[in-house]
């Protein structure tokens, strides 16, 4: 699914969302990549990537059918310069290697849709051919931090960690992976 041309809503991103992606992209020496996979796509991510990485096209994944997702996506976002690839994370296969995988609010909520579990999900996100993966989660989210650090350790290693709260009042916590 291509990007919306004509958007109908007047939104920005969040400052504290602005300010917590902005400090984990600053510690990824990349600064032209190629290929950026947008893992659970939602505006505040697609905006974030398309908005950072003008000159490509980032590919966001988004569950089939998910209208929570879609729709403010394509109703929002101002650039053009993204693609909507609906399908599952586990039955999704980019055509080539992505140097960037951004993870934003997505393993708390992965869960919800078809037969997925917080184990399988994380496994395949980081199965995902990259150099490096952005996880960005709310702490109040489900998610066992005892196996995200442990897979984390098999396949990588942590380069920047963030924790900072939100207008609301949640707290997050990002990290950027630098993937083997």
């Amino acid at each position: 699914m291509k990007a919306n041309p004509k958007k109908t809503t007047r939104w920005s991103i969040s400052p504290s969302q602005k300010k917590i992606l902005d400090a984990l992209f600053k510690s990824i020496p990349i600064k032209n990549p190629r290929t950026v996979i947008d893992a659970g796509s939602g505006r505040t991510s697609i905006h974030y990537l398309a908005h950072r990485f003008k000159n490509i096209v980032i590919t966001g994944i988004v569950y089939p059918g998910d209208r929570r997702k879609l729709e403010p996506i394509l109703a929002c976002v101002p650039e053009d310069n993204y693609q909507i690839a609906q399908t599952d994370i586990r039955k999704f296969n980019p055509r080539q290697k992505s140097e960037i995988i951004l993870a934003h609010l997505f393993l708390g909520e992965a869960t919800k849709f078809g037969r997925n579990t917080f184990p399988g999900v994380l496994k395949k996100l980081l199965s995902l051919s990259s150099k490096y993966l952005v996880i960005v989660n709310l702490t109040s989210d489900n998610i066992d931090y005892v196996t995200l650090i442990k897979e984390i350790k098999r396949k990588g290693v942590i380069v920047s960690l963030v924790h900072a709260s939100t207008e609301s009042g949640n707290d997050c916590i990002g990290m950027v992976i630098k993937l083997q």
